[in-house]
C-alpha cells in the first residue's frame, strides 16, 4: 500500500512540477495572447471528458471486482472491447467536429488578433489531439481497475515530460509559433496512446494466464450470474450525470470568459487555474487508490477497515493540503512572482489564483463524499445532491462571468464550492459517519489557525530583515514541520478516536 501511494504521489508531483516550470517559458515564447489558445485548449481538455459518459470509471469497478474470477474476467474483457468500438468512433467524431467547425470557432467565439489561418490550423490539430486523449483516457480505466495504478503513474512522468520539454525544444529550435506546439502535442498524444494499448494488453493477458494456472479464486462472489450490458450502463449512467453536471460546473466560467474577455487576459485566468489544479497533485492519486480499494473493501463487509482507510485519507489530505488557503492569500503574489518573472504579470494572476486555489480545495473535499458513494453503489444520492446545487450555481456562474467578469467570477468559484462542501459534505458525514465530524472540524480549525500565525509571522520576518522572494518557499515547509510535532503529540488520542468511529449504512 504505501509503496503504491509513494509512486502515485511521486508521479502526480512531478507532472505538477513540470507546468509550473515551463509555463512561464512557454507564456514568454508565445506571449500572452497566443498563449490564450493554449489555455482555451486546457479547458477543452475537461469538456471532452463529458464524452466519457461515466463508462470509464464504471470498469474500473466492474475490473477490479472482477479480476480474480476467470469466467468474469473474460466477460469483461469481452464487454470492454466492444465498448472501445463505441469509444473509437466518438474520438474520430471528435476529430472531425473540429475539421469542419474550425472556422465557426475562430469567428464566432474566440475574441482574439491571432491570424485566422492559424487559429484554423491550431483547431484540426487541436480537435486531433483532443481525439487521442478521449480514446486513452477510456484504455486508462482499465490498468486503474486492475489496481496498477503506478504503470500509468511511471508512465505519465514520461509522457508529462515529452509533452512539455518536448514542446518546449520545438518552440526553441524548430519554429516559435503556435501550429509548431500543436503539431508537437498531436505527436506526444498519439505515442501517449499506443504505450497506453500496450500496458492494457500485458496487464490483460498476464492476469488471464494467472487465472487459467490457479483455478480455484481466493475471491468469493455471493451472485454469480452473468454481466450484462443492463447493469453496466445502469451505473455508466448515474456516473455520467455525475461527470456531465461536474465538469459544467467546474468549467462554466472558463468557457463564458473565453468568449467574452481578450484572449490575453484569458491566458491569467487560466494560469491561476492552473495553480489551482495543483491540488490534484493530492487528489488524484488518493482517488486512484482508493476507489477500487475501497469498493473491494465495502463488498467483503471489511466496514472497520473501510473507515480507517478513509478516515486517514481525509484528514491527511486536510492536514496537508489547507494551508494553501492562507498561503496564496499572505505570499501569492510573491510566490507567481518568482514563477512568471513579472511582479505585475504576478499581481494579475493571483486576483484570481487565491480564490480559485481555496475552491479546489472544497472540491478536493467533496471528492471524497464521491468515493464513498462510489463503494457503497449509491452514486444516485451524489447525482441528485450535484444536480440541485448545480441548477443553482451553474447559471448564476454564467451570469457573474458575463456581467462582472474574471474577479467576481473566481471568487463566486470560491463562494459555492464552501458552501456545497458544508451543506452536502456535512450532511452526508452527519448520516453516515457522525463520529468522524469532530476530528475533522478540529484537524481543519487547527491546522488553518497554525498555518495563519506561522505565515503571517513568516511575512513579517521576511519585511523586517529585508530577505529576497526565494524565501517564501520556506514558509509551507516551517508550517508543515510545525503541524506535524503538535498533531504528532496527540496522535494517540486522534488514534483512540479513529478507533471509535463506525460506518452507519
Amino acid at each position: 500500500m504505501l509503496k503504491k501511494i509513494f509512486v502515485l504521489y511521486s508521479a502526480q508531483i512531478y507532472k505538477a512540477i513540470m507546468p509550473l516550470i515551463f509555463v512561464p517559458v512557454i507564456l514568454r515564447i508565445l506571449g500572452s495572447e497566443n498563449y490564450g489558445l493554449v489555455a482555451f485548449f486546457s479547458m477543452l481538455i475537461s469538456l471532452v471528458g463529458l464524452l466519457d459518459a461515466g463508462i470509464g470509471s464504471t470498469f474500473i469497478k466492474l475490473v477490479s471486482t472482477n479480476r480474480f474470477n476467470e469466467l468474469k474476467f473474460k466477460q469483461v474483457l469481452a464487454i470492454f472491447s466492444k465498448v472501445c468500438v463505441f469509444f473509437l468512433f466518438v474520438s474520430l467524431s471528435v476529430i472531425a467536429a473540429f475539421y469542419f467547425q474550425a472556422n465557426y470557432i475562430a469567428e464566432k467565439w474566440l475574441n482574439t488578433t491571432i491570424e485566422y489561418d492559424t487559429v484554423i490550423a491550431c483547431m484540426k490539430l487541436i480537435g486531433m489531439i483532443l481525439g487521442g486523449m478521449y480514446l486513452k483516457s477510456f484504455l486508462s480505466s482499465f490498468i486503474n481497475g486492475m489496481e496498477r495504478q503506478e504503470l500509468n503513474a511511471i508512465w505519465g512522468v514520461f509522457y508529462t515530460s515529452f509533452f512539455y520539454i518536448g514542446s518546449y525544444f520545438a518552440l526553441k529550435y524548430v519554429s516559435n509559433n503556435l501550429v509548431t506546439f500543436f503539431q508537437t502535442i498531436l505527436l506526444v498524444t498519439l505515442f501517449d496512446l499506443l504505450i497506453t494499448i500496450l500496458i492494457m494488453l500485458y496487464l490483460s493477458i498476464k492476469n488471464i494466464k494467472y487465472l487459467e494456472k490457479n483455478t480455484k479464486s481466493g475471491y468469493e462472489y455471493e451472485n454469480d450470474e452473468k454481466l450484462s450490458f443492463l447493469n453496466i450502463i445502469k451505473f455508466s449512467l448515474q456516473l455520467s450525470g455525475l461527470s456531465t453536471i461536474w465538469v459544467i460546473a467546474s468549467q462554466i466560467d472558463k468557457i463564458v470568459l473565453s468568449k467574452y474577455v481578450q484572449l490575453s487576459d484569458y491566458a491569467h485566468y487560466q494560469i491561476a487555474a492552473q495553480l489551482a489544479a495543483t491540488i490534484t497533485i493530492f487528489t488524484i492519486p488518493l482517488t486512484q487508490y482508493l476507489l477500487p480499494r475501497l469498493s473491494v473493501l465495502f463488498h467483503d463487509g471489511r466496514f472497520d477497515d473501510f473507515i480507517n482507510i478513509f478516515s486517514k485519507s481525509l484528514l491527511a489530505y486536510v492536514i496537508i493540503v489547507s494551508p494553501i488557503i492562507p498561503f496564496f492569500f499572505i505570499f501569492g503574489d510573491q510566490l507567481i512572482t518568482l514563477w512568471v518573472g513579472s511582479a505585475e504579470l504576478a499581481v494579475h494572476i493571483n486576483i484570481y489564483a487565491q480564490w480559485l486555489v481555496g475552491g479546489a480545495f472544497f472540491v478536493g473535499l467533496i471528492n471524497f463524499v464521491f468515493i464513498c458513494l462510489y463503494a457503497q453503489d449509491k452514486l444516485k444520492q451524489h447525482f441528485y445532491a450535484y444536480a440541485t446545487y448545480s441548477a443553482v450555481a451553474i447559471p448564476l456562474s454564467v451570469l457573474v462571468a458575463k456581467f462582472y467578469g474574471a474577479s467576481y467570477s473566481a471568487l463566486f468559484v470560491f463562494s459555492h464550492s464552501l458552501l456545497f462542501w458544508i451543506a452536502w459534505g456535512g450532511f452526508y458525514f452527519f448520516r453516515n459517519i457522525p463520529g468522524l465530524i469532530i476530528p475533522f472540524i478540529i484537524i481543519i480549525v487547527a491546522t488553518l489557525g497554525i498555518s495563519l500565525i506561522v505565515f503571517n509571522g513568516w511575512y513579517q520576518l521576511m519585511s523586517l530583515l529585508m530577505l529576497p522572494l526565494i524565501y517564501v518557499i520556506v514558509a509551507p515547509v516551517i508550517n508543515l514541520l510545525i503541524s506535524m510535532v503538535i498533531f504528532y503529540s496527540f496522535r494517540m488520542k486522534f488514534k483512540k478516536t479513529l478507533r471509535r468511529i463506525k460506518f452507519q449504512s
